[in-house]
Order: structure tokens, then sequence, then C-alpha cells
């Protein structure tokens, strides 16, 4: 959903131009993708203008569209009419580029972490695979590494101050194993194991401390890249992306295939080399940045991260983050403006805008606190709502300018509008209404 940039930008609706049930996790979007699932579906309207309804003209994107702060995993939904350009923000990503240095800057110290592009020597898909990497953790919680996202993955993390390895391969299948002891504050060497018959370890210190098992391999190559120091976009694990690390990290490593016990824990020396297992990434942060020295040029751009200290030479520090903007959109309106109806219908004509829809009695917010209340008066509240949403107070056509949003002109309507049912032509606008008819409105 962040991949927003580039050539092809252009008006599409996931769910198609018809639906117009007002299911909580469709909209239009003006960009270049869409994402599915739980965690995936409002990451469209973060990095791109999006709406239940939209149009645009050469410049500008207009739209009917959930408020920033619903773009998230919301039971409750608040929409306003907008207008914005029709580039991506800054935040937006290329399909050729994680992230640019400029979108972690922009985001804060939620932009912070290594980000590596998808090849096909980091595909985990029907893998063995084996993350080893030296930590000196400030924070309780953070994610040291993560492939992946919601649907497939792994990631090694660090849980109210103990080490967790996780293994995703499906959306409801997620694995995990976790320590006994805290590492917070010291610097402990990690290693989060998948087995080919599905086995999971986690070592610490070159001791294992935990087993369990996987659902099964990882049978995709994750639609997410890998990054270290948090877990972008959308979590492979429970925790809230990006769930940044803080603190330092040094000597990263990732293989694929299995490896002896006396491999494993060998590795807390970096120049220990495994026979048993293909090393595809290989970062020590020498030299200050995040080249891959494994030969397959897996290598990574560091984000808002600087070098320090490590364990072995140099490392890279993180300085963690709030999460503080997981719920919002990074898109900037030129301006926004709330009206009494839920469009369902659009058109903008001769610098203005035309809305139409049944009319919009409720506020989301206020109406679910009165249902977790309790409160019985709310169903009668409800059931004027869901009645005007199947017409009985007929529909609501008002003019806005395209300029400002202000309120030009509103009328009446004594049926309501049919989905994305208006149109100009002759200077005049054209309307289609459930009951069968279609209305012409001139100019005086």
């Amino acid at each position: 959903g962040a991949v927003q940039k580039g050539t092809g930008l252009h008006l599409f609706a996931p769910m198609g131009f018809l639906d117009d049930t007002y299911f909580h996790r469709s909209y239009w979007v003006y960009g270049r993708s869409f994402a599915g699932g739980h965690g995936g579906y409002y990451q469209a309207g973060k990095y791109a203008p999006s709406g239940r309804i939209l149009v645009h003209d050469d410049k500008n994107v207009y739209g009917f569209g959930r408020k920033p702060q619903y773009y998230r995993w919301t039971t409750t939904i608040e929409h306003q009419l907008f207008a914005t350009g029709k580039e991506p923000p800054a935040e937006a990503r290329d399909a050729g580029d994680a992230a640019s240095a400029q979108a972690a800057r922009r985001r804060g110290n939620g932009g912070q972490m290594i980000r590596f592009e998808r090849t096909q020597s980091l595909n985990p898909n029907g893998k063995a695979i084996v993350v080893s990497a030296w930590v000196n953790s400030e924070s309780p919680n953070g994610v040291v590494l993560a492939r992946g996202g919601p649907s497939a993955g792994y990631a090694l993390v660090v849980k109210a101050g103990k080490p967790q390895w996780l293994v995703r391969t499906s959306a409801t299948k997620l694995s995990a194993i976790g320590g006994k002891d805290r590492i917070v504050g010291a610097w402990t060497h990690l290693v989060g194991v998948l087995t080919s018959d599905k086995k999971m370890h986690l070592y610490v210190n070159g001791k294992r401390v935990v087993s369990g098992a996987a659902a099964e391999l990882i049978k995709v190559d994750p639609v997410q890249s890998l990054e270290i120091g948090g877990d972008d976009v959308s979590a492979v694990g429970s925790y809230r992306s990006p769930h940044s690390f803080m603190g330092t990290i040094d000597e990263v490593r990732v293989y694929h295939g299995d490896m002896t016990e006396g491999e494993i824990t060998a590795l807390v020396d970096p120049a220990e080399n495994p026979k048993n297992a293909t090393a595809i990434l290989v970062c020590s942060f020498d030299k200050g940045d995040a080249t891959d020295v494994s030969g397959n040029k897996n290598h990574g751009k560091l984000d808002g991260v600087r070098k320090t200290e490590g364990k072995f030479g140099t490392a890279v520090r993180f300085r963690g983050s709030s999460n503080a903007r997981s719920a919002g959109s990074f898109v900037q309106h030129h301006w926004t403006a709330d009206v009494p109806l839920l469009v369902r219908t659009m058109v903008k004509a001769g610098g203005k805008l035309f809305v139409a829809g049944p009319p919009d009695l409720i506020d989301e917010e206020e109406t679910f606190g009165r249902l977790t209340a309790r409160d019985e008066k709310v169903q009668k509240v409800l059931a004027e709502q869901n009645a005007a949403l199947a017409g009985a107070q007929g529909g609501v056509l008002r003019v806005v300018s395209a300029t400002d949003g202000r309120n030009l002109a509103e009328y009446k309507l004594t049926s309501l509008p049919v989905w994305d049912s208006m149109a100009v032509a002759g200077r005049r606008l054209f309307l289609s209404t459930e009951d069968g008819s279609v209305v012409a409105f001139a100019g005086k």
C-alpha cells in the first residue's frame, strides 16, 4: 500500500467501481497499488489520495473519505470532503526502492531502520532459516530483524525485555518462542532458527534456551522486504508496526539451510563460517554502512540510524520510536469539510463540486460510546440512521466550492441517488435516483 510513486498513477477501485456497500475495508485510490488483510487494507490511504468516491481534474483529487485518524484497524469511521494534489506524499515509495532517506526523515523516529530490497536470494520459500545478531537493547520492546508481514514472514524481536523468535506462515498461523531472561542493557547474541523439519529454536549467547514447532515452512516469497531495527508497513507479529528497536545492533547474518548444533553456537564469533548453510546476508557495519559481504549484494540503506562503537568494531545505533504515526495519513489536503450526508455520487464542473447521498445523522464515536455504555436510547438513533440509509428521508444534494470547500447551495431530493450516478453536460447536472427517475438541474 505504500508503493504509490512512479509512473502510472490512476484512479482505481480495488473492490470494483460499482460497490456501494460502504464496506469498511473498501475505498477508491488515486495511485498505483493497494494492500489487503486486516493489517494492510488501510495502508494505501496513508500514502495516496483515497476515499469512498473520488473525482479529479488535471491537478487535484477531490473526494469523500475517512478522516486521517481512521486509516487503521477500527470499528468507527467518520468521513470528510477534501481536496488534495494528485502527487503522492514524500513518504510514499517507488516499487524499486524500499524507502528513501527523505521518507525516513519525514517519518521521524519511525523511519529509523535499515531496509533491504527484495531479491531472489532473500526468498525464504520452503527453506530452513537462521538469523543471527549481536544486540544491546535499551528498550524492552523492538524488532531486531524482520522479513515479511501479516501474511508470511519471520522476525527476531525483543518483547517485555526478553528475546522472541517468530515465524508466520499465513494470516492465521503465527508460531512464536521466547526466552525467559531479560537481555536489556547488555550485549547479547541472539539466534533464531527454523529447521527444514519445521522445528524452531532460540539461542542466547551460544546456548539453546527454548524450542518449539512451526505450523509449516514459509511457502511464499513475502511481499514486504527485510528490515533491521524495525518492521515497516505492517507487522509479522502481533505488535504494531514499525515497533522500532532502541539500542545498538552488530554483526547481523541470515542463512538458508540447516546447521549443526555446533555451527549455531559458534555464531557468537563473527569469524566462524558454517559449512552446512548458505549465507544470504552478512552485515558487519564496520565501514559504517550496511554492505552485504555474503556475495549476494543484498546491500541495505541506512535510514535515520548512525554508526557507533559495537561489539566487534563498528555497529549501528537506533533511537527507537513511539509509533505515534501508526494511525493517520501522510496525504496533505488543500482543504477539508464536514458535510451532513454520506456521499454516494460526486462530480466536478466549473469550479464546483456536486455531491449527493443520504443524510448523515450520527457521530460514530459518540454513538459507539453510548453502545458500549448500554444506553438503550441509542437504538432509536441507530434505527433512524438505518432508515435514512434505506431512503426514508430522501437525499441531499450539496454544491461546494472546489477551491476551498465552502457550501454554495443545498437541495432536497425526494429519492436517494444511485451510486456514482451524476454527470454534467450542456451546462446541466444529471442525476439518476433509486425510484427510477433521471433528474436534470440547470442554472437559473
